[in-house]
């Protein structure tokens, strides 16, 4: 069966497979709503870069540049993964 695709492809889904599409304003799974995985398209304010997406896909940390603190004191750099999230 195929799968639906409403934007463009980034990796593969962690939970079941099926490809990852940006829908805006999120990621999210093509198998929809068989499958409910989703990442959003930002992280503090920041916007991921496909690369961080693929590498979060994959499993990897990720390396997010410029994050801002709550008190806007800029933060040069942070690691996300995505091993602490339900999935």
């Amino acid at each position: 069966m195929p799968t639906k695709r409403s934007g463009p492809l980034v990796g593969k889904c962690p939970k079941c497979g099926n490809n990852i599409v940006l829908k805006k304003p999120f990621y999210g799974c093509s198998n929809y709503p068989e499958c409910t995985f989703t990442l959003a398209e930002h992280f503090r304010k920041k916007k991921l870069t496909k690369t961080n997406v693929k590498e979060l896909l994959e499993g990897k940390e990720t390396l997010v540049k410029g994050i801002k603190t709550k008190d806007t004191q800029l933060i040069h750099a942070t690691m996300i993964g995505l091993q602490h999230c339900k999935i």
